[in-house]
């Protein structure tokens, strides 16, 4: 699970990992201390907590659509030559 959490590729443009090179060790608490990382995951999370709860208001509401159509017996069409 802490492959997944922490990503799969030591090399990369993510600098989460840049203490590493220094011989630290990689701890589960890493991307938290990353204010980049938070805020786009902030950003992010609250960005679908905010569409699920608009979608879900919607559950369990039926809608419909009704087409119709006028039909006019008699058409006027202007023929100009």
């Amino acid at each position: 699970m802490f492959l997944f959490w922490d990503g799969f590729a030591f090399f990369g443009t993510d600098d989460n990992k840049l203490n590493r090179l220094e011989g630290k060790p990689p701890r589960w608490y890493d991307p938290f201390c990353n204010w980049r990382w938070m805020l786009a995951n902030t950003i992010g999370c609250t960005v679908a907590i905010v569409i699920l709860m608009k979608e879900s208001s919607e559950f369990g509401h039926v809608r419909s659509q009704e087409l119709g159509r006028a039909v006019e017996i008699k058409y006027d069409f202007d023929a100009q030559e």
